[in-house]
């Protein structure tokens, strides 16, 4: 068997597995549902009924990352600029993930150029998938500690980066990170997995802004992910 065979199917087997997880507790509630609906209390009723819905998202997730591999790689991608302050999705991320980075034990910093325009052409929704990528791999592959998330002018780009101090990755794997079938590195909690689509996808949605994305690394001492978007 060649070795792009081999990856595929090691990529497919986990696909079968990030599926069969949520599948799993999405069957386990929905039948605790059926069979005792009239003994459970509301507080587990609504707890079962959580469990679903996050199981359920969590496949959505998969879907979505899957198709949007499919329309990058078939360029059937597309994206939709309008006049955007970088500032708010930023922001907008680091509100929706600190429930999560408290909870891990990570805090963000936040450091953003005064030099940055507040208007820059981009797809707000598509950038913030990107970003919101990024930060998520960063509490996902750190134990703990401050995650750094700078935003600057560069070159007649903008430049994104997020450093956290995690468990790096070796020079010789980092060229594999936007590649399909690939994760190189393994999360800190071993029950947050993923598909290794994420940066396939926001590579995608970067280029086709024109801008960059890549990584920073050494193994043991973090990484700091990156991306650019055009000023004009």
């Amino acid at each position: 068997m060649d070795s792009d065979n081999k990856t595929k199917e090691e990529f497919i087997s986990l696909m079968v597995h990030e599926l069969r997880a949520p599948l799993s507790i999405i069957h386990s509630s929905a039948d605790i549902l059926k069979r005792h609906k009239d003994d459970l209390s509301d507080s587990k009723r609504d707890q079962l009924l959580e469990e679903i819905k996050v199981a359920s998202e969590g496949m959505l997730d998969i879907v979505n990352d899957l198709l949007d591999t499919s329309k990058i790689s078939s360029g059937r991608f597309e994206v939709t600029k309008e006049a955007s302050d970088i500032r708010d999705i930023v922001r907008g991320q680091i509100s929706l993930f600190t429930n999560i980075a408290e909870t891990s034990g990570h805090t963000f910093k936040l450091d953003v150029s005064d030099k940055v325009p507040q208007i820059v052409m981009l797809d707000k929704e598509r950038i913030a998938h990107v970003l919101g990528n990024l930060i998520s791999n960063a509490i996902k592959f750190s134990e703990s500690g401050e995650i750094l998330i700078e935003v600057v002018p560069f070159d007649g780009y903008i430049k994104v980066s997020v450093k956290d101090h995690g468990v790096g990755i070796e020079e010789s794997k980092q060229i594999e990170l936007f590649h399909k079938f690939k994760q190189v590195s393994k999360p800190v909690d071993s029950n947050q997995k993923g598909t290794g689509l994420g940066l396939v996808v926001a590579k995608g949605i970067v280029e086709l802004h024109g801008g960059d994305i890549g990584v920073i690394s050494q193994k043991d001492e973090g990484s700091t992910f990156w991306f650019t978007l055009p000023l004009d």
